[in-house]
């Protein structure tokens, strides 16, 4: 293993040994680039993840604290409640916690496989409004930025790569109802959108690259077209699987 990602496993393993003293932690892994394989020496280390809501926040009078992040630390952990209900709506920035690989997980246990084995069920085809809105809204943020001009080579490849994995994403969950976080099938694509080899010399997206959106914009809206995920996420279901993770901890 190269050592910056040795200093990295070290780094996310002292993030999560603070997370435990914060919070009763039922997933944590690797967030962002990481989780994507689309990371580079001198990549944030996000971690992401859920947390079981304290017993005031369920049976007393405390609200859903929803969400806790870590200062000094890219780290955003949901509760319980919240992330099923981001699950429900599919989220894309959520929905990807149920494909990360086993080895970008820091932390799981059995209530986190649960809700894993149970995908199909907590998702719907509301990822076609979702997935296609964060996509079609990173290509607007990508023309303005464009537009204004001033931008480093390195940031709008970022862009270009995200707009490119989430329809990536999206299509493979709408083709065959899977959560396909690490992106090995586009990894050397990805790499090369984000390295800027889309860009001309004045920093400007290739007629190539406007192609390949198009391209992939074509996959996604046959895939939404053709797709087997249930209309509605099932909701019963979810309300049932979240009872039985606060009961095993009551």
């Amino acid at each position: 293993m190269e050592s910056w990602r040795e200093q990295r496993l070290w780094q996310a393993r002292q993030t999560l040994e603070a997370l435990k003293n914060q919070c009763s932690p039922l997933l944590v892994s690797f967030g962002g680039s990481i989780a994507y394989g689309t990371d580079t020496p001198d990549s944030d280390i996000d971690l992401r993840g859920l947390y079981l809501n304290p017993v005031e926040e369920w049976i007393g009078l405390e609200p859903d604290s929803q969400q806790l992040s870590l200062e000094d630390s890219d780290t955003v952990l949901f509760s319980l409640k919240k992330g099923m209900n981001l699950f429900l709506n599919c989220n894309p920035n959520v929905v990807e916690l149920l494909g990360v690989r086993q080895t970008d997980i820091l932390l799981d246990s059995p209530d986190a496989q649960l809700l894993r084995a149970h995908t199909a069920d907590l998702l719907s085809q509301k990822a076609v409004s979702t997935f296609g809105g964060f996509a079609y809204q990173q290509g607007k943020r990508l023309e303005a930025m464009v537009r204004k001009g001033g931008e480093s080579r390195k940031k709008l490849g970022k862009h270009m790569m995200h707009l490119i994995r989430v329809y990536a994403m999206g299509i493979d969950l709408l083709r065959r109802g899977e959560v396909v976080t690490y992106r090995a099938a586009e990894h050397e694509l990805l790499m090369a959108l984000r390295g800027g080899a889309y860009l001309d010399a004045d920093g400007v997206p290739t007629a190539a690259f406007q192609a390949l959106v198009d391209d992939y914009e074509a996959a996604f809206r046959r895939a939404a077209d053709g797709t087997r995920l249930r209309e509605q996420p099932d909701r019963a279901l979810a309300n049932a699987l979240t009872m039985e993770i606060v009961r095993r901890h009551l």
